[in-house]
């Protein structure tokens, strides 16, 4: 009986060995994949965030225009095309129903104004070899009439606001992060 029984388990250990083989070997490539997939989301984690410090110093940037580069004052320089003689990157908002100057116009170098452009600051660095943008960040400024509180100033003109939207790129062309704020002078 002992004999009939060691010879039905001949083979047995390689079967086991094997089986255990094809595991180790699947976990090996599970965690690989996992480590990939992670080192690709911190990349695109990354390239999101310079996208998005990109935005936000276009932001300051057209705050300056406004503020210092241009003193921006009223609504005189503002058209609908956003490309006015001296008012390249102001705009008026369209008529409702037609879509906003920003969605048609930010991406356009000759309607909108990149970092930099009217306030001397030094761009920013392109190429992804250093980690810089694939494309300066770029706004257009919007004037909006001023509903809250007194919407005149003294003397009779009417008070605005601002709509600054501004976009970023990262190190990589297809990212984009998109921002807009209101700002009162």
């Amino acid at each position: 009986m002992n004999r009939t029984s060691a010879r039905s388990q001949r083979g047995a250990s390689l079967f086991v060995a094997l089986v255990m083989m094809i595991a180790i070997t699947l976990i090996g490539i599970a965690g690989a994949t996992i480590s990939t997939s992670e080192e690709r989301m911190a990349r695109n984690a990354r390239d999101t965030n310079i996208a998005l410090q990109a935005a936000d110093a276009a932001l300051r940037d057209a705050e300056a225009d406004i503020v210092t580069a241009r003193a921006i004052s009223g609504a005189t320089l503002f058209s609908t095309s956003c490309d006015y003689t001296g008012g390249k990157g102001l705009c008026i908002p369209p008529s409702t129903g037609t879509a906003q100057a920003w969605e048609s116009h930010l991406t356009d170098p000759a309607r909108s104004l990149a970092y930099g452009e009217m306030t001397g600051v030094p761009s920013f660095i392109a190429g992804t070899s250093s980690g810089g943008v694939s494309s300066p960040p770029r706004y257009l400024v919007e004037a909006i009439p001023d509903t809250s509180g007194t919407s005149l100033k003294a003397g009779g003109s009417v008070r605005y606001v601002y709509r600054i939207t501004s976009v970023g790129y990262g190190a990589l062309a297809g990212t984009e992060v998109l921002l807009q704020e209101f700002f009162r002078p």
